[in-house]
């Protein structure tokens, strides 16, 4: 990522890369990449993102927990989903 980059296609740019460097370290980074993830079809991968933001105490869990349920949906995985979407209840 450039230096100084703030703007919103630098965050994706560097959520979506895989260099070391550009290492996802927030909750809401987390949340972004999961969005791009079911944007791009990559349920599976989208819900280990998700996973990763409600681990590290995101702001909106609640959308956090929706989000992977619908993505384990996309997947036919009809429990997970059940079960991500009571979480938001329990947070």
């Amino acid at each position: 990522m450039k230096k100084g980059c703030v703007n919103r296609f630098c965050r994706i740019e560097k959520i979506m890369s895989t260099e070391p460097e550009n290492k996802i370290e927030t909750a809401e980074e987390w949340k972004l990449k999961g969005n791009l993830l079911v944007a791009a079809s990559k349920y599976q991968d989208a819900i280990e993102a998700y996973t990763k933001a409600i681990d590290l105490n995101h702001k909106d869990k609640h959308a956090c927990y929706g989000n992977r349920s619908m993505a384990n949906l996309k997947l036919n995985q009809t429990v997970a989903a059940v079960v991500s979407f009571e979480s938001i209840s329990e947070s």
